[in-house]
Formats: structure tokens, sequence, C-alpha cells
């Protein structure tokens, strides 16, 4: 059985906002819940673009998450905090040096934020 990790990453034109992960190798695992990033400082730049609009990024910062049943997943920078922070959402299945788009977002929030929900399998 195939086990299925999905990587979502956020990238900005400009650095704004925690410690993320620099790249997909690297990636931070996270849990349901809220993460606040207060950085975007990685410098593995995604090459597959999961939203439409979603390129000329120059960094990115890079999660994994493994959910443990079937269920929608959003992930969202729609918050009064991050003002109108240029960023974008793209989330992946599979492995680093096999990526498939699984969805993403770019500017479907406030101004120029993110809000972008999938489908996560269990593993």
């Amino acid at each position: 059985m195939n086990k299925f990790i999905y990587s979502i990453v956020l990238s900005v034109l400009v650095s704004v906002w925690s410690f993320g992960q620099q790249t997909c190798a690297t990636a931070l695992v996270v849990t349901p819940g809220i993460h606040t990033v207060s950085a975007i400082n990685g410098t593995e730049v995604p090459t597959l673009i999961c939203a439409s609009g979603g390129g000329g990024a120059t960094l990115a910062n890079w999660y994994k998450y493994t959910p443990t049943e079937d269920y929608t997943v959003t992930v969202s920078t729609d918050f009064v905090s991050n003002g109108n922070v240029d960023n974008r959402v793209h989330i992946y299945t599979g492995t680093c040096g096999n990526l498939v788009c699984v969805g993403g977002d770019d500017d479907s929030g406030t101004g120029l934020l993110c809000v972008a929900s999938f489908t996560a399998e269990a593993n």
C-alpha cells in the first residue's frame, strides 16, 4: 500500500511572515490546528504550480501532513494580521521527486490572501 503525504507550500513574493522548512525534503510535519508562520524564508520555490496565477514566488515554506482519517482540510492565510501580503498555497500528494497537485489558491481570500480546501485521505 502506498502512503501519500500531503505537502503544503506557502509561498510569497516578499518575506513577511515563522520559521518554516526550506525544502520539500525538510518539510515541517504539522497536525490539524492553527500554525502561526512569522516569515517565509525557504529557499526551494516550487516549480509545480497548483494555483491559477500562483507563480512568481521567490521564497517558500514547506509543510507535511498525513491525515489519520478521510476528511476535508482547509488551508488559509486569510487573517487580518496578514494584511495585504501577496501569498499563495500549493497542495501536493506524493514524494518530493514526484509531486502531484491536489489543490491550491492564489488570492481568493480577502485582498491577496488565500483559502484552499481539499479532501484528504487517511494515511
